[in-house]
Order: structure tokens, then sequence, then C-alpha cells
């Protein structure tokens, strides 16, 4: 079964709550939108040098910041919430 994006016309509350808990833990996120669909959510912390749990994602630095960047593909499949889901 192929899983559905989730469209902005559609507010999920589970994945509003996912963000929410970026946002308390101190993360920044960024979420592209393509035809009301949400396509990916970029996910920015602090660059602690630990890059294990990164499947795909980028690391920045410069001499005055450094961040790591995960990159999430959130779907719905089955009627449950997939934070990470890989094609």
């Amino acid at each position: 079964m192929k899983p559905d994006k989730l469209l902005v016309s559609k507010p999920n509350s589970e994945f509003m709550r996912w963000l929410a808990q970026l946002k308390e833990f101190g993360f920044n996120y960024e979420i592209v939108i393509e035809n009301g669909a949400i396509q990916r959510v970029y996910v920015r912390e602090d660059d602690n040098g630990n890059w294990t749990g990164i499947l795909y994602g980028r690391i920045f630095g410069s001499p005055h910041l450094s961040f790591k960047q995960t990159i999430y593909q959130p779907r719905i499949l089955n009627g449950k919430l997939i934070i990470d889901y890989n094609d």
C-alpha cells in the first residue's frame, strides 16, 4: 500500500504535536509544501559531532555557526503517522 502525504488542508494533530515537541527541545524546522502536500521537514539542531542517526541530512559549519540538519518525510500509512517514511 502506498502512503499518503499530509495535506495542509487536513491538519494532523499527531504531526502538530511532533512539531511542538521539536520547538520545546530547541530545534528549528522548515517544512516544504508542494501542491498543498507536505513533502519534507528539515529539522536543525546544534552539531554535537554525533551524526550516527542521520539517514538523510546535511551538516553545516562555519566559524560562527554549526548545526546538523535531518530530513524527514512524514506520511500517513494505514491511518498512522510515520514521521520518517523512506520510499
